[in-house]
């Protein structure tokens, strides 16, 4: 059949949710896909002047004919899809080959055991963790535990060697508890060996304080060389896990999935945290598509759908098409499965999701002000008056603290403006491109210096990326919240040059709100002959139909919080305030 052909029998598909199968002239199957609507999804193909990417333009020039199956519904066809890929794996289709084998981590049964990361499980009487498809995540994890429990890396045997050589380097630059000096009881290292296993299964959540105990009572009992062993393994664990995330505290269970792409190829990466560690890394490459949308639609139930395992959380950069139906179909694997947006960038993909969400309670969001703004100019079609319902506010940008890094040429916004001025283009500023933090700077650029654009603006996606890049001197200035800006000030970290809040912020109040004593340091731009203030709503907002009683727990819920959750360093009491709001406005 002709393309003219072929897209004059789509035309004559039904409406219906179901599944399309592409053959080529020698009836071979090249494309299975699945739609919503038969007719709409299959016409694209066909129709001219649709351009489609690199890969779909071949499969149309090789498509011959097609069948479909009607399907009930999208989850049906779904499931459908799902088991015909893989039956027939048609040569259009993604296919998701990431070539890794296997790695464990391996414990060897021996009188002084070893730890190590290997790709083979051997019939050998050891005990190995895994299978983890990534390699990379086995050797973090085996890595991890032997810093933090001083464990031997060396391929000295024991108790054969001990005693008969001088101790190795790692022994000397306190990398390792030094084995082969003698100095180390069987009992102490099988104990070590026990707390690395137990570090690399779940974390090192509770492990620091049996540790703490264990020293406390070797102290007691005048056993000075165990209590300094468990010292050092104590001090060790706390360093290697400043600032990692291969293990982490928690009981989170959950895959991060983002998508990324060039003119040429897209890419799909996966991490799986399972008890609160990062046990894998997964990638996927795929040529000739730079249609990220579309391979998130076919990705996602080919990935989960074929047996992998499936986690009550799927955190992705954005809900794929018939986000429903793949979420009735993984909830048959494991109830409860939800997919969540980590979209730092905007909050219209979550307002979106709020906006859809049942009405339960169980789905929250937050949204700025200027939402009925950006509504109202036509770059969003969720209306926060119309759409959903406000259950509280939370003032967030008031008061904001301005930040440098450290050394900067410049401490308060009288310098700044003067080194702009004299250098235009020479400053970096961290922000959320397109969200309100770029709307903060650009007001304050423009009322400084008379040129908003007289800085370079870049993305920075959340509170810990610049308060991270700012110590490190990869960004000039940023903002970020007063208790946050403090600490950081305390270690050296960065340079304070004031802070931005509402009319009525002042240093004193400001003290107070924060609880603590501010620097002169921190004078607001009022206070700096700055006439530019800031007070950013965000406002808490559930689906519509929201039962009023819900929205008064919630409501209720809201006026007693007092601290929020810090990227950085837990819970603070933070420069927010949070109160109550008439929902029903």
């Amino acid at each position: 059949m002709t393309k003219a052909e072929l897209y004059k029998k789509a035309c004559m598909l039904p409406m219906l949710p179901g599944v399309y199968i592409i053959r080529d002239k020698k009836q071979e199957i090249i494309y299975i896909g699945k739609a919503k609507r038969l007719r709409v999804r299959v016409s694209q193909y066909f129709r001219e002047g649709v351009p489609h990417d690199a890969k779909v333009t071949q499969m149309i020039a090789h498509a011959f004919e097609f069948d479909v199956v009607v399907c009930q519904s999208e989850f049906e066809a779904l499931v459908l899809e799902a088991s015909q890929i893989k039956a027939h794996t048609p040569k259009y289709n993604i296919l998701l080959k990431d070539d890794k084998g296997y790695s464990y981590v391996r414990i060897s049964q021996e009188p002084w055991p070893r730890l190590s990361a290997v790709l083979q499980k051997e019939e050998d009487g050891a005990r190995y963790l895994g299978p983890f498809t990534s390699s990379f995540a086995v050797r973090e994890m085996v890595e991890t535990a032997q810093d933090a429990f001083l464990l031997p890396r060396c391929s000295r045997k024991f108790p054969q060697e001990i005693g008969k050589g001088r101790p190795c380097l790692n022994a000397h630059i306190g990398k390792c508890m030094a084995v082969c000096s003698g100095k180390i009881s069987q009992k102490a290292y099988c104990e070590a060996v026990e707390n690395a296993e137990h570090m690399i299964r779940y974390g090192k959540r509770d492990i620091v304080k049996t540790l703490t105990a264990k020293m406390m009572e070797a102290s007691e009992r005048l056993d000075f060389e165990t209590a300094a062993l468990l010292r050092d393994q104590i001090s060790a664990i706390q360093k290697v896990s400043a600032g990692q995330k291969v293990v982490v505290d928690g009981e989170t269970a959950m895959d991060v999935v983002a998508f990324a792409g060039t003119t040429k190829a897209v890419c799909a990466a996966i991490l799986r945290y399972r008890e609160g560690r990062l046990t894998d890394k997964r990638e996927f490459l795929f040529r000739d598509t730079t249609d990220i949308p579309a391979l998130r639609e076919a990705f996602l139930p080919q990935y989960y759908l074929d047996g992998e395992q499936v986690p009550k959380l799927i955190a992705v950069d954005q809900l794929p098409e018939g986000a429903e139906a793949l979420t009735q179909a993984l909830s048959e694997v494991c109830p409860g499965v939800n997919f969540v947006v980590t979209n730092y960038d905007t909050g219209e993909v979550g307002m979106e999701h709020v906006k859809n969400a049942k009405p339960d309670g169980l789905t929250l969001g937050a949204c700025h002000g200027g939402s009925i703004i950006q509504y109202l100019a036509g770059s969003s079609e969720v209306n926060i008056k119309d759409d959903v319902k406000a259950v509280g506010i939370m003032n967030q940008g008031g008061p904001q603290a301005i930040i440098a890094k450290p050394g900067a040429p410049y401490t308060n916004f009288t310098e700044l403006a003067e080194y702009i001025k004299a250098n235009p283009g020479d400053v970096v500023v961290g922000c959320s491109l397109g969200g309100t933090t770029q709307v903060l700077f650009t007001s304050l650029i423009e009322e400084l210096t008379g040129d908003a654009n007289s800085v370079n603006y870049v993305q920075c996606s959340s509170e810990a990326d610049k308060l991270t890049n700012v110590a490190a001197g990869s960004i000039d200035i940023a903002n970020c919240s007063i208790p946050n800006a403090v600490s950081y000030d305390a270690d050296g970290k960065l340079t304070i040059l004031g802070s931005i809040g509402p009319k009525a912020a002042t240093l004193e109040n400001m003290s107070e709100l924060v609880g603590t004593e501010l620097d002169k340091k921190f004078a607001t731009t009022q206070e700096q002959n700055v006439s530019l203030t800031w007070d950013s709503n965000y406002y808490i907002v559930v689906p519509k139909d929201t039962p009023d009683e819900i929205c008064e727990a919630i409501n209720e819920a809201i006026q007693k919080a007092t601290t929020v959750q810090s990227f950085i360093d837990g819970n603070n009491k933070m420069a927010t305030y949070i109160a109550a709001v008439n929902y029903e406005d």
